[in-house]
């Protein structure tokens, strides 16, 4: 074999007080570290011993206990990281490398052992209890003296074993060994090493600094571990604050200023949380370390945002009723006018917080990283569509009366001037076209007004007018008519009396005299003049 073939490295981990710096020498085969018995760790960083045994050049590594009881728990994950990182850096690359799990032979697998076996997959990867992890049981004399009348042989001990030992063994495929610590033939020192060296051998797989560095990912969840309780501490504070602060006041005394900063806070803790969390290493399946704080710090803020939506509503609402009072109160168009110009610049001061609001719908602007960014936001606002489509159907009916009213009152001063006119009309009068006039202007009014019942009076008033001047009309027409007849009646009967008089008259001084009696008569005057010379001749 070549000098790489005949290296072993062994890294020996396992908890104070199992025996790993006894185990350490029988493999170097001299007293290289000090042994104890006693709870409390002798060895107080990694220590790396080089030998030459049974043909084999050996390195080991004594590592401290992992969770010495020197140190409480929290500081031995961070302390048993840093020292197994420093351990296989020291360790040589050629050779079969492998490490050893030392259990003291009559201890209680415990809840503090199981830890401990947790903490040493943590650090050297998943698979490395499967692939390159041997079990050695120290303190074969006590098993020896226990087992000497059943005469039970060590593999038949440790393949009847249950519960989380044998969980274990079996995760180790039952590479189990035990040594005698405190031995001193040399030929029951010598086989328990061959057997060592031999199940080694064996191994599918040693244990490479590259399969460490893979593990490494995980070394930053001890170290967390190692803080954790203050860290949680300090967020739950900072948490019961936030909390305290959302809650001290009603919404509606609050602002939305304030509202907005309790929001900011609450999810710059969430970002914190997460980034506790980024590149630490969990089961499949496992919670994080902060997910009672996480799932706290999200509640939080959807209940500021729930608050949040709540302000934005009740400010909305109270907002549109005031102006729907403004509204109905008006008496002019132009106040109208200036209302909904205000009303369009309050409404669009809500796109800040990401939404859309016209007056037929409301939407969220996605674009917009605003308070509002959720299609389920909408929802909050469903009252709210409603109460601004009301605002602006009495928007539209105040525009309406307005503009009725001043119909209204325009229409009246028509029906008032109409009125002077027709009665201006006197009762003698013969000439109809005034009459015709106002029948003709009273039509063209009724066939424009739209009727509603503010104009009814008004309506009927103009019919009134119309009827009045169709009888105006009527009685101006007859008039003229009556005044013809008796014109003519009168020309008729004095024509022989007045023939030698009006011989010596002109036609057209006679027909001037006749028009002065009637308007319109001149034609028939001019006829019968022209009929009484003729009758004279």
């Amino acid at each position: 074999m070549n000098n790489e073939a005949m290296h072993r490295t062994y890294i020996c981990v396992g908890r104070t007080g199992t025996g790993k710096s006894s185990l350490c020498n029988q493999i170097l085969g001299r007293n290289q570290f000090i042994e104890s018995d006693s709870s409390t760790s002798v060895t107080s960083a990694p220590q790396l011993a080089l030998s030459f045994n049974l043909g084999y050049s050996f390195t080991v590594v004594d590592t401290p206990g992992v969770m010495d009881t020197s140190v409480n728990s929290e500081e031995a994950k961070k302390k048993s990281c840093d020292e197994m990182i420093e351990a296989m850096g020291q360790c040589p690359e050629e050779g079969k490398r492998a490490f050893l799990l030392v259990l003291k032979y009559g201890d209680r697998f415990t809840e503090e052992t199981r830890k401990c076996v947790d903490i040493i997959e943590t650090i050297f990867g998943d698979q490395c209890l499967e692939k390159c992890c041997i079990v050695v049981f120290t303190h074969g004399e006590a098993f020896d003296a226990n087992n000497e009348e059943t005469n039970i042989s060590f593999e038949n001990w440790f393949r009847n074993q249950r519960g989380d030992l044998e969980l274990l063994l079996q995760r180790c495929e039952y590479r189990c060994l035990l040594f005698r610590n405190k031995t001193r033939d040399q030929e029951v020192s010598r086989q328990q090493i061959e057997s060592l060296i031999q199940m080694t051998n064996n191994l599918d797989e040693s244990y490479t600094q590259e399969k460490f560095e893979a593990a490494r990912y995980k070394h930053k969840r001890l170290i967390l571990e190692s803080k954790l309780p203050e860290l949680l501490k300090n967020y739950d504070l900072q948490l019961n604050e936030l909390q305290e602060k959302t809650n001290s006041n009603l919404v509606q005394h609050q602002t939305m200023e304030q509202l907005n900063s309790f929001e900011r806070k609450a999810k710059e803790i969430v970002l914190k949380l997460q980034s506790e969390d980024e590149g630490i290493y969990y089961r499949e399946g496992e919670l994080s370390l902060f997910h009672q704080q996480k799932l706290r710090a999200k509640q939080i803020v959807k209940q500021i945002h729930i608050q949040q939506m709540y302000k934005l509503k009740l400010e909305l609402t109270t907002s549109i009723n005031i102006f729907k009072l403004k509204i109905q109160t008006s008496e002019q168009s132009s106040t109208l006018d200036q209302l909904e110009d205000e009303i369009k610049q309050f409404f669009a001061r809500f796109t800040d917080f990401g939404l859309i609001i016209d007056r037929d719908n409301i939407t969220v602007d996605f674009e917009r990283d605003g308070i509002i960014s959720q299609q389920e936001d909408i929802q909050h606002f469903e009252d709210v569509k409603i109460l601004i489509n009301e605002l602006y159907n009495v928007m539209n009916e105040k525009r309406n009366y307005l503009r009725e009213r001043m119909t209204e009152d325009e229409l009246k001063r028509k029906i008032r001037f109409l009125r002077r006119k027709l009665n201006s009309i006197p009762a003698s009068e013969t000439n109809s076209e005034l009459a015709e006039n106002v029948l003709q202007e009273t039509t063209e009014l009724l066939n424009a007004v739209q009727p509603c019942r503010a104009m009814e009076n008004l309506i009927e008033q103009l019919k009134d007018i119309e009827d009045e001047a169709k009888l105006k009309k009527e009685q101006c027409e007859r008039n003229r008519q009556n005044a013809i007849q008796e014109s003519v009646f009168g020309i008729v009967s004095g024509a022989f009396g007045l023939a030698g008089s009006a011989a010596s008259l002109s036609r057209h001084a006679v027909a001037r005299g006749f028009s002065r009696i009637v308007p319109g008569i001149t034609s028939i005057s001019r006829s019968t003049f022209d009929f009484i010379r003729r009758a004279r001749r």
